[in-house]
């Protein structure tokens, strides 16, 4: 049996070092991406001689056992998803206001001008000897026509700052992805039995909270702490890529890692 010095002792150790966990989470309070630890005390087991069959159960202390993170899959699963689901929402519906900005009706837009342009027909209908009215018809076809010719630029310029964004989103996917790898190989290179490596963990979870905001994945946890993410059905590795196919839209996809 260990004396009440030692006891004394090892609830002294164990109880400092569960208050450095707890500074560590007040100084990291506002640090991106970590999670609350929580330490855990154990009792110290008892220790059996080869010579005697007497245990001592009792007396020998405390130590401080895992630290553990604030964590759950399922938690984080389900947040992960619901961002990603209104960041895409967001992204869709911000598109379609500028969209509609472009081509809703206003004042002097196409359908008006369309709109006038055929009232002038009708004046050229009804006087079809007088000129005033075809040169005022000409003068307004012009007119619609120069119309069509800006909603046209205005659509195309449109369709060039959503591909611009795209693209952007793609290389910041593919910037993601490569951290991600990284930080996989590391936490494949931990060792399982000592503790968890619980600030690459943190990095892990950033990464896939930002690589989620940006497209829908499924993420597939290992034993080593590792991820594997999937878009659909496609497992993200090292590359992200765009193709440009001959037509204007554009299809996006993913390298399989080896």
């Amino acid at each position: 049996m260990a004396s009440l010095f030692d006891i004394g002792k090892s609830a002294v150790q164990a109880q400092r070092q569960a208050l450095n966990v707890t500074g560590q989470n007040i100084a990291n309070v506002n640090t991106e991406g970590y999670r609350k630890r929580s330490a855990d005390l154990t009792e110290v087991s008892g220790s059996q001689s080869e010579l005697t069959s007497i245990t001592s159960q009792i007396g020998l202390g405390v130590n401080l056992g895992e630290v553990r993170r604030a964590y759950n899959v399922f938690l984080a699963s389900s947040s992960n998803s619901s961002e990603s689901r209104f960041q895409s929402s967001q992204t869709f519906v911000e598109s379609m206001e500028r969209l509609e900005n472009a081509i809703l009706p206003g004042e002097g837009d196409l359908s008006s001008q369309i709109t006038e342009f055929f009232r002038t027909l009708s004046d050229v209908e009804a006087s079809p000897g007088d000129l005033a009215p075809r040169a005022a018809a000409i003068e307004q076809g012009n007119g619609l026509a120069n119309a069509f010719n800006v909603t046209a630029f205005v659509l195309r310029d449109l369709e060039t700052q959503i591909s611009g964004t795209i693209d952007q989103e793609v290389n910041e996917v593919n910037r993601l992805v490569e951290s991600l790898a990284s930080v996989n190989g590391k936490l494949r290179s931990s060792n399982l039995g000592a503790s968890p490596p619980n600030a690459l963990m943190d990095e892990r979870d950033r990464l896939i909270s930002e690589i989620s905001q940006k497209v829908r994945i499924t993420v597939n946890y290992s034993p080593r702490f590792d991820v594997n993410i999937r878009l659909g059905s496609i497992l993200l590795g090292r590359c992200f890529w765009r193709e440009k196919p001959p037509i204007r839209s554009s299809q996006y996809g993913a390298m399989i890692m080896a």
